[in-house]
């Protein structure tokens, strides 16, 4: 049997990491079924179909600070993969280290260095090569690849809960808050919605239905006042965003690219982070999503969906080129060579 690949994701607060390697292992499993794929996570896996958590040959729930110890004992030697998530010794593993790197802020990038002065094997960047790339001495690596947006279509949009477990949107309009998140965030996204909420209720004689995703990381405080019904989506978030009318979401990688695959408008939030700058890529993607919420104006933010839902807008989908996993699966089975 081959060497595994095993992806580290870091998911106590959100999905991101989650999702992208797993667009990634779909990608993989299609073009190489025989490789072993395995999964260390710091949190039971959520938000993945029952068909995604297969990919994996076995899921282990174990501390990031503690992932490295653990690939050491199990002495297997295949390639890992980490998204954008800094793991303690990884540098002491003998086999090949590759990195999934998000958009970060150029002062935060040195924390991504590995220890002892090893350079990843491979810097995989999940964007088009004209839209963002580090400095070459910002990361020590033998070889950096843009592959493409890390994305996944829709897929058929259900007419009724299609697996027992993920509640139907129907329309309206459709908040999402991210997969989980600390309760300052919360608290910082529940103050700029309320207001918004209010606002649209005041300016439309016949307000739409407002839907809330909430998921298993999502706590009660995240809870905003004004909803009409809340949902559990599952792992259908992307379809979810399809059924609305109009979304409201926060501006993380995964969100923005699933919303630019479809026709729906949205309105982009964001919270501060320290890793990527969510208000300059909400406002980056803004035009062609829909608008970007600025705090400042949040009178533009209402005038603006009361406008979508008087006249049911849609807009073009966005061409995002072909799935980057696609792009990053050959790459990365070449590191078991």
């Amino acid at each position: 049997m081959p060497a595994a690949i095993t992806f580290c994701a870091t998911s106590k607060s959100g999905l991101g990491h989650l999702r992208r390697l797993t667009n990634i292992g779909g990608a993989l499993r299609s073009r190489s079924p025989s490789i072993p794929l395995d999964l260390l996570t710091n949190a039971p896996v959520a938000g993945l179909t029952d068909a995604e958590i297969g990919l994996y040959r076995r899921i282990d729930v174990v501390e990031r600070q503690e992932m490295a110890d653990f690939l050491l004992a199990r002495q297997g030697g295949g390639p890992v993969l980490v998204d954008t998530a800094v793991i303690p010794g990884l540098d002491r593993l003998p086999g090949p280290l590759c990195l999934v790197l998000r958009e970060t802020v150029a002062s935060q990038l040195n924390r991504f260095h590995l220890d002892g002065d090893r350079p990843w094997d491979l810097v995989l960047l999940p964007n088009p090569a004209d839209d963002w790339r580090p400095d070459a001495a910002a990361i020590p690596a033998r070889r950096i690849e843009a592959v493409g947006w890390i994305w996944r279509p829709p897929g058929p949009v259900p007419s009724a809960v299609d697996d027992g477990r993920s509640a139907r949107v129907g329309g309206g309009l459709l908040i999402a808050t991210g997969g989980g998140g600390t309760g300052e965030t919360a608290r910082y996204i529940r103050g700029e919605m309320e207001p918004l909420i209010e606002g649209l209720h005041d300016g439309l004689g016949s307000p739409p239905e407002i839907i809330q995703t909430v998921g298993p990381r999502s706590s009660a405080e995240a809870r905003i006042d004004g909803v009409d019904r809340y949902v559990d989506v599952g792992a259908r978030l992307n379809q979810a965003f399809a059924q609305a009318d109009l979304v409201v979401s926060t501006s993380g990688y995964n969100s923005i690219l699933e919303l630019a695959c479809i026709d729906v408008p949205a309105l982009l939030l964001a919270f501060p982070r320290s890793l990527d700058d969510l208000q300059a890529r909400a406002r980056r993607w803004g035009d062609r999503l829909g608008h970007c919420h600025e705090p400042t104006a949040p009178a533009d933010s209402i005038r603006w969906m009361a406008e979508v839902m008087e006249h049911g807008r849609r807009r073009p989908p966005v061409d995002l080129g072909p799935p980057g996993g696609e792009v990053a699966a050959p790459l990365i089975a070449d590191l078991l060579a």
